[in-house]
Parts: structure tokens; C-alpha cells; sequence
């Protein structure tokens, strides 16, 4: 017979995979929304399928745990023999911020294909030096409660053009790289002016570039979700 599992254990259990749950509130006006739970009556939910999950900063699904269930879903097609996956933390940050905060809460070094990927397009220290500078410096902005629009559209314009360099650098030193996604790939056949092109908005004529224009635009917003989004939603709000 198998002994009775620690307090301890169960605490790490606990931590490392329960999900604070919501609920579907029913409005007067009969409309429903999903709130978290209140504060006096905070539920913790324990899913075992759930559980295994494993993370991934580029996630395939989302989830959304309800008092006695867990509803999964999709916000993209996925071949059949695709490997579900969510994320533990907010992704809304650099790799190495990513990286840092599941070392330590989860115990594990992520090398998700999205953290591989702006390693790789991050190589260049200097570009990684100033945009973390940036970042650093938009978190104690944020931290302190003490920032102005002028900060924070500095931080968005800086972290943007930086991001941009940083790819034309990546995207430039050679015609593929075999490290990166399938759907990815089309992005090497743009020439720099097209990629600045489909940047501004003004995609190249012709369908034989359609293909390379959606993985170029696919691949900038998937590295712009690094130093620049949350600065540029907290700029927005």
C-alpha cells in the first residue's frame, strides 16, 4: 500500500500546476461574462489532463478552468499529430525575462522553438544590450507607477526600430536557416526592400510573393510580442 502523499508534496502539486479557477456570471441584463472568482470565495483547480500540458512560449492552445472543468481551445488549425501545449506565465516579454521566470517558479530551461528563435535573432549583444536596457526600464516605470506618454512612446518607438534591426540582421545573413518553422521559411525569399515594403504596409505586387509577405509579417509580429507589445499596450491604455 502506497503511503498517504506529504502536506509538503501536495503543496508543490499545487504550485506547480493548479489553475486559479473563473466563473460565468449571469448580468441583470441577462448577458454573461467570465469573472475570476471573488476574492472570500477563491477556487483552485487541479486537472490532471490539464496537468500535462507542457508549456510553450508560442502556445497551441488556451485554457480557461471552471469550477469542475477545464475548457481547452485552439485559436489556430493544428495537424492531427500536433503536441497540445499552453504557457505557465505571461509571454508578453523577452526570451531571457521568459526564460528567468520558468527557471525559477518551474524548475526548467525553456528552448520552445519561439525562445530558439530570438536567441537566434537576438545574437547581435549590442541590439540585445539596448533593447533589455529598454525593458529594464519600462518595468520600473511600471513598478513605480511613475512614467508619461513622452516615456513610454520612446519605449514603444526604440523597441520597435530596434526589433526591426534586429531582424533585417537575422533575415540578411542567409538565404534560410533550418532551425526556424516550415511556415516561417517563405520570410528569406523577400529582398530587403520588399521586407521594408511589407512593413510599411505596401506588400509586394504579385501572388509568387504572397506566401514570403504572410511569414515575413507572421515572424515580425511574433518578435514584436518580446520588448515592444506590453509597452505599447500600456502606451495605449
Amino acid at each position: 500500500v502506497s503511503a498517504v502523499p506529504s502536506r509538503s508534496w501536495l503543496a508543490g502539486v499545487s504550485k506547480l500546476n493548479a489553475m486559479a479557477c473563473v466563473e460565468l456570471i449571469e448580468k441583470p441584463d441577462g448577458l454573461r461574462s467570465i469573472e475570476a472568482t471573488s476574492a472570500t470565495n477563491s477556487l483552485l483547480g487541479l486537472f490532471p489532463i490539464g496537468a500535462i500540458m507542457n508549456h510553450s512560449c508560442q502556445p497551441s492552445v488556451t485554457w480557461m478552468p471552471f469550477p469542475g472543468w477545464l475548457a481547452v481551445r485552439t485559436p489556430r488549425p493544428l495537424h492531427a499529430d500536433s503536441e497540445l501545449t499552453d504557457t505557465y506565465i505571461d509571454v508578453r516579454q523577452p526570451f531571457d525575462s521568459r526564460r528567468q521566470k520558468l527557471q525559477e517558479g518551474w524548475g526548467f530551461h525553456c528552448s520552445c522553438s519561439r525562445c530558439c528563435l530570438e536567441e537566434q535573432v537576438w545574437s547581435d549583444q549590442n541590439h540585445r544590450a539596448k533593447a533589455t536596457g529598454l525593458w529594464l526600464g519600462f518595468r520600473a516605470m511600471v513598478e513605480s507607477r511613475c512614467c508619461t506618454k513622452p516615456q513610454l512612446a520612446n519605449v514603444v518607438s526604440e523597441t520597435e526600430r530596434l526589433t526591426d534591426q534586429a531582424i533585417e540582421q537575422f533575415l540578411s545573413a542567409s538565404t534560410g536557416n533550418q532551425s526556424i518553422s516550415s511556415e516561417l521559411q517563405p520570410a528569406f525569399n523577400l529582398t530587403k526592400k520588399q521586407r521594408i515594403a511589407a512593413r510599411v504596409g505596401r506588400p509586394p505586387e504579385g501572388d509568387q510573393h504572397s506566401s514570403s509577405v504572410q511569414a515575413f509579417q507572421r515572424l515580425r509580429n511574433l518578435l514584436l510580442a518580446s520588448y515592444w507589445l506590453s509597452p505599447a499596450i500600456e502606451y495605449a491604455m
